[in-house]
């Protein structure tokens, strides 16, 4: 069965079966001040195995929109949880109208992720030296 459980802290367990990718990412991202920063976090199971984390924080308190964040893990099946992601990826929307999520511009597979989750592209931003497509939620 798949499941989105909404959680206070993600388990070790749970960050040592991200992607490799993510795990750069994650890495990157300076994970302890991003999970610290992150009101909402969840982890998608399917069963016992998790297939992503997410959360959603918001950077500043002036002006920024809520971003998203969201790293996927082995047990990921695209033909498998796309369809649950986007459903949960709808339902985020419906409560951050104005969320925002930025992908790495290299990383193809994950920009077309967030178009079929019903993102759209506004233009490229960078951070730490590196480049990212900025999306918004498509209205």
């Amino acid at each position: 069965m798949i499941r989105t459980e909404r959680v206070t802290e993600i388990p070790g367990s749970v960050l040592a079966t991200l992607m490799p990718y993510a795990q750069k990412e994650f890495a990157r991202e300076q994970s302890s001040e991003l999970l610290d920063a992150t009101k909402d976090k969840w982890i998608m199971w399917d069963g016992d195995t998790p297939c992503f984390i997410g959360g959603v924080y918001k950077a500043t308190m002036l002006g920024n929109d809520p971003e998203l964040w969201l790293l996927l893990c082995n047990g990921f099946n695209a033909r498998r949880h796309l369809k649950p992601s986007k459903y949960y990826s709808r339902l985020l929307r419906e409560g951050y109208p104005r969320l925002t999520l930025v992908v790495e511009s290299s990383f193809r597979s994950g920009r077309r992720f967030a178009e079929v989750c019903g993102f759209k592209a506004l233009g490229q931003i960078t951070r730490r030296k590196q480049s990212y497509e900025l999306y918004g939620v498509a209205t």
